[in-house]
This record gives structure tokens, sequence and C-alpha cells, in this order.
């Protein structure tokens, strides 16, 4: 069965048993500028990008040799799905968007949906490219993130069977 750890801020490592084997995924590994440390031991076959800030984006933290994926698209990875999202965050930087992708996981017949760092309600596109999560990695806990209330909104609107909170704050 599938497994789901959680490295800290926007970062998680699944585990999921393909006809390959167990295929391991990693989110948004992070630098240890943010004042946590990342696992020296990460390893994985894929590793997801959501945005391109010191808290996603440690490419090089995780060992293997993983196909890396930081954009919107479909792609297959060793029997796992993995759907990329546009979803600019409200936030911006000099008057421009930041960009961010939100992850839509496809193993052992489950969909996990990894909002990276989205501090907004979601759009009916983009939800509508979100339907029948399983379980929902939604980032909470304001500041540079969504606040309780927009989270909730967040998670009635997509109406997973699992919310694993992450981020906190930042």
């Amino acid at each position: 069965r599938m497994q789901i750890s959680w490295n800290g801020l926007s970062s998680f490592e699944i585990v999921a048993k393909t006809p390959h084997g167990d295929v391991r995924v990693v989110t948004d590994p992070y630098q240890q500028t943010t004042g946590l440390r990342f696992p020296r031991t990460a390893q994985s076959e894929i590793v997801l990008v959501s945005h391109d800030e010191e808290d996603a984006n440690n490419i090089q933290a995780v060992e293997g040799e993983p196909y890396v994926i930081n954009l919107p698209g479909e792609f297959e990875v060793k029997n796992i799905f993995v759907f990329g999202i546009s979803a600019p965050l409200a936030r911006k930087r000099k008057d421009v968007s930041i960009p961010n992708v939100l992850f839509r996981i496809e193993a052992e017949g489950m969909r996990l949906a990894h909002l990276g760092a989205l501090d907004r309600v979601l759009t009916d596109d983009e939800l509508q490219r979100l339907e029948q999560v399983d379980v929902l990695m939604i980032p909470v806990g304001g500041g540079r993130v969504m606040d309780p209330v927009i989270a909730s909104e967040v998670i009635s609107q997509i109406e997973p069977r699992v919310v694993i909170p992450m981020t906190h704050a930042l």
C-alpha cells in the first residue's frame, strides 16, 4: 500500500507500489536556508517542484536520478501519472504573479492533489482538473499560503476523502 511521509513545509515522500516495484515521489524539496534540514537520505524516481522558491526548489538534495516535473502538463513515469496544472499565486513579486503548479498524482488507483504554495481559492478550470481527489495536501497557516478560512473553502471545493495540512507557516 501507498505510504505518505511528511518532510516538513510542502515536502512529502510518497511511495507507491507499481508493476515496476516501489516508485518514490518527492514533492517540493527545500533549501537548508528555510531553517529546516531536508532529509539527507531522500531518494526518488520523481521530484515535483510546485514553485521556484527556497522552500521548494532544492532538487540537488534528492539522490538518485529523479525525473523532475516543475511545469504544467501530463507525465507518466514508471506507471505513476502526474498532471501539472498552472495556478499562479495571488501573491506577487515586483507586480508579477508568482508561478505555482498544482499536481494531481495518480497511483494505486488513488488520486492525490498537492497544491504547492497556493494562497487563494481555486478557479473553475483548476477545480475541474482536480476532480475526484482522494487525498489533498493543502498549504495552510496564513502568511505566504492560505489562511484557515480560505483553506476551508478550498477543501469544500475539492471534497477530498482525506486532508493533509502542510506548510503551516513560513
